[in-house]
Parts: structure tokens; C-alpha cells; sequence
């Protein structure tokens, strides 16, 4: 009986050589003589292998991609299909195999589209479009279609169809588009410049036609943005974003002026960030500018009509001061100076200005309670009597009540409250204590004390600074605030400050 199979022989230099080795009986008996042929197979086995690797590389590549593929013949009937066209799909193997291409992801309007794409690719035509296809599940997604001939032997021809999905690029593009829109419509101009001199235009959106240019001829031209900044601002916004840079900040905001290209100036705020290379230099500068005039105007009316009220106020209290001295001619300029005082103590410790304000004011008013003391006691000369201390004493209720009513953006009834409390309790008329005084009566109450004991009064000569401010000294910490009394003591001592005239 004739047999066949392969076998490993040695040959010459001990190489290997894969051979098949055929034999066959020369007669019908068993013991006759046997023809044995034996053929070199090697390069033949080696091609075979490497034609399977190839294969199984080629298998795998299809049913990895990260695109839909299938294999069709000339007819769009599903011969094979790759791991992402089900997933894309929806569809399991044995759902999709044997089935039509077109009738299976093509639906309504596109089937006729899809027929033709089936019928040039079987013409041996590669096709590419961009169409809609439909899952399993009825919903439709975009995704571009791509028809590729494969002619076999014998003339006959097979499809190899990939369908790449589109939806997340559709998606970024419809988020493009929004976001341009938004710019264009947006009061927000965004930039790009070079790290060069006077800082030039890389990059501008579209709607700097807001302010009359065309991106065109800001970004081609490569124009300065410097030269857009109002000559009056320009050097020290430069001078700004230098600063900025040499401190090592990646975001700044500044505010400036802008010429438009009509030449209206408008007022504009920067929020510029700082964009470096992998080596720290500076590779551009990327920020937004908005159009701010409105609001610097409103900000400039404000102040304007601050500064109107703050006036009328220091005219208010000027009158109502100099109506308290006009009834005490002893105690004239006492307010005045005590006020000049209590505001250089004030800035000396570094209060912040709405306090520095409220002191200043609440100083000249602190004794307007005094309007209803008669003039009689207030002028006495020689020591009162305790009924006349007592009536002395309701000065600061008194101020109290004319100034409760008066609507101000500080506590001025208060503060002219406070203003003889002392931090042990042992002050009047509440016997308030630390931290119930607010820090303006504190600070006030130092500089009352020093002013009345250096200056004159009807019932007694002047003890001197000196001694007033040893006084102030003695009772730091205990009656009177810390800070307030050392801030004083370095305006006389180390200052040279001087209580002055009226």
C-alpha cells in the first residue's frame, strides 16, 4: 500500500532539511521490492508558515481595528465582521453574517444611497463618503463609509467596507461652532501675543471688530498690541506686565485704557496668563480683555458722589462743632485738636481708612452732648461740685441722642458714646469693658485725655505734655488700649508732634 508523510532529515553539515517521503510497492506482493521517493519540502514548509503568520497577523489586525469592518461579496452579503462593527452595530456575529450590508445598517432615505456605494465598489471602484447609519436599535449616527474592491482569482470580486463613527468629531465641531458663536458674540476679546517688544498680535477672535479691526490686519501685520493702548497708559501697563513676569507670576489682571480704531477711548480689564516652554521661557502671553467703560464710569459717579456726601458731611459736623465751642469758649479748638490728634494716632497704628475716617469725625463731635450742660458750669471757674460733675457727666447721653438718628456709614452716636469708657469698666456712663469699646473711642479717649491735661481750663491750669503723657503711660494696658497709647507716646517722643493752636 502506497503511504506518504513528512519527516526531519540531517543532510550535509548537519543542516535539517524538512523532505516528504513517498512509498509504493513495485507489485501487488508484500515482499516484493518498494520505490520510496523522498522531495525536499523545506522552503516550500517555511513559505506555507510564514503565508500563516501573515494570515493570522492580517486576522488579527481586522479584528482588532478600532473601526467597523466587514467583508462582503459582490453583492453586499456579509461573508465576516470584526469585533467593532458589532459593537458599532449592535449586532451579534450570527445576527449580521449571511445578511445584505445595505438592508442591515441603511435605512429610509440612505438605502438607495447605500445600494450605490455597494454596486461602484463592486465595480472595482474604492469609495469613500461621509454619510448616516443606523444600530440595531433604530438610532442613527454619523460616520464615514469606506468601499474598498478585492478581486480574487478567478476575476470574482469581494467588498471590504470599514465605518469609522463621527459622532464625537461632530460633536467637538458643533462645540467649535457654539464657542465661535459665543466669541463673536461676546463682549470678551480674546488674544494671543509674542514675547516681544511692545507685545505683538499672534492671535485675535473675531470680535475685536468691536472695537473697528479686522483680525486680519491686527494678526497678519503683526501689529503691536501696544500700540492699541492709550499713549497716557501704555509705558506703565508695559512696565506692569515686566514687573509682573520678573516676580515669576503666570496670571495678572490690569486694567487701561484702549484706543478703538475710530479713536473713542475705552476703558479695558487684562487678565493675561503667562504660557512657557518645557524649559521655562516664555513661548507667548494668552488672555482676555473685556470692555469696562460702563463700569469705570459708574466706579468715577460714585466716587464723585462719595466725595459730594463726604462733604456735606465735614460741613454738617463742622457746624455742629463749632455750635458746642461757641457755648464753651474755654474748650474752643479742644475738639478740633483732640480730632488732629485721634487721626495721627489713627494712621500712626495703621487702622484701615473707613476707621481713620470715623475717628476723625466722631473727634470733633465727641463733646456735642455739651449743648445742653449750662454755661454757667461749663465756664465755672474753680472745682465743680459732684451734682455739677454728675450734670457734667450726661454730655456723652446727650451727644448720644442728638446724633442717633443721623444715617452715616460708621457708627458716629456710638464711637461719642464710648468715648469716656475705660478697658477695666471703671469709665461711664455704661461701665463698658475691653474689647465692648470700639477701637475709634479707644483711640479717641487717648488723645481727649492727653489734649485736656496739657491744655487750659477754667478750674485749673494746664499740667503740661509731659505729664499727660505720663498719665497715658501709667494707665496703658489697664484703662486705656495698648496700641492707641504707644502710637501716641511715639508721635510726641520720637515725632515731634505738636498739639498746636485752635
Amino acid at each position: 500500500m502506497a503511504s506518504e508523510e513528512e519527516r526531519l532529515l540531517p543532510c550535509r553539515g548537519n543542516v535539517l532539511k524538512t523532505v516528504m517521503v513517498s512509498s509504493s510497492p513495485l507489485s501487488g506482493n508484500p515482499e516484493a521490492l518498494t520505490l520510496v521517493l523522498v522531495r525536499d519540502i523545506t522552503e516550500q514548509k517555511r513559505a506555507t508558515e510564514a503565508l500563516a503568520r501573515e494570515r493570522a497577523y492580517l486576522d488579527m489586525l481586522f479584528e482588532n481595528a478600532p473601526d467597523g469592518m466587514v467583508v462582503t461579496d459582490r453583492f453586499g452579503q456579509i461573508l465576516r465582521l470584526n469585533r467593532r462593527f458589532s459593537e458599532m452595530f449592535g449586532y451579534e456575529r450570527h445576527e449580521a453574517l449571511g445578511r445584505q450590508i445595505d438592508s442591515l445598517v441603511v435605512h429610509g432615505s440612505s438605502i438607495q444611497e447605500g445600494k450605490t456605494l455597494t454596486r461602484q465598489v463592486a465595480s472595482g471602484r474604492t469609495v469613500s463618503i461621509e454619510t448616516e447609519r443606523i444600530r440595531k436599535d433604530g438610532t442613527p449616527f454619523p460616520c464615514r463609509a469606506i468601499g474598498i474592491p478585492i478581486r480574487l482569482e478567478g476575476g470574482d470580486v469581494h467588498l471590504y467596507i470599514l465605518y469609522h463613527d463621527l459622532t464625537e468629531i461632530r460633536q467637538r465641531e458643533a462645540e467649535l461652532r457654539l464657542a465661535n458663536e459665543v466669541v463673536k458674540s461676546s463682549p470678551v476679546i480674546l488674544f494671543r501675543w509674542g514675547n516681544g517688544t511692545g507685545s505683538p498680535i499672534e492671535y485675535v477672535s473675531e470680535n475685536v471688530r468691536l472695537w473697528g479691526y479686522e483680525p486680519e490686519e491686527l494678526v497678519s501685520a503683526r501689529k503691536r498690541y501696544s500700540e492699541l493702548i492709550h499713549p497716557e497708559d501704555r509705558e506703565k501697563t508695559l512696565q506692569d506686565v515686566r514687573d509682573f513676569v520678573s516676580q515669576g507670576r503666570d496670571e495678572f489682571q490690569q486694567e487701561y485704557r484702549v484706543v478703538k480704531k475710530n479713536g473713542e477711548t475705552i476703558w479695558v480689564n487684562d487678565q493675561t496668563r503667562v504660557v512657557k516652554t518645557a524649559d521655562g521661557s516664555i513661548a507667548f502671553y494668552q488672555g482676555v480683555v473685556l470692555d469696562i467703560t460702563e463700569k469705570k464710569r459708574f466706579e468715577l459717579l460714585l466716587e464723585e458722589n462719595y466725595q459730594t456726601m463726604r462733604r456735606a458731611w465735614d460741613e454738617t459736623i463742622g457746624v455742629l462743632s463749632t455750635t458746642v465751642e461757641m457755648r464753651d469758649p474755654y474748650t474752643a479748638g479742644h475738639q478740633r485738636r483732640v480730632a488732629r490728634l485721634a487721626g495721627a494716632i489713627a494712621r500712626k497704628m495703621g487702622v484701615p481708612e473707613q476707621i481713620l475716617f470715623a475717628v476723625e469725625r466722631a473727634s470733633l463731635l465727641h463733646d456735642i452732648g455739651k449743648i445742653e450742660v449750662p454755661a454757667e458750669i461749663l465756664s465755672k471757674p474753680g472745682s465743680l461740685s459732684a451734682i455739677e460733675m454728675g450734670i457734667v457727666k450726661q454730655h456723652v447721653e446727650a451727644g448720644w441722642k442728638i446724633l442717633k438718628d443721623i444715617d452715616l456709614p460708621w457708627p458716629l452716636a456710638e464711637i461719642v458714646y464710648q468715648h469716656h469708657e475705660f478697658l477695666d469698666g471703671s469709665g461711664y456712663p455704661r461701665g463698658l469693658k475691653g474689647e465692648e469699646i470700639c477701637l475709634q473711642a479707644r483711640i479717641i479717649t487717648v488723645a481727649d485725655i492727653v489734649e485736656a491735661m496739657a491744655s487750659h481750663r477754667p478750674f485749673r491750669p494746664s499740667r503740661g505734655l509731659e505729664a499727660a503723657l505720663s498719665e497715658i503711660e501709667h494707665r496703658r494696658g489697664i484703662t486705656l488700649d495698648e496700641r492707641a497709647v504707644d502710637a501716641c507716646l511715639e508721635l510726641f517722643r520720637q515725632d515731634g508732634f505738636s498739639l498746636g493752636g485752635n
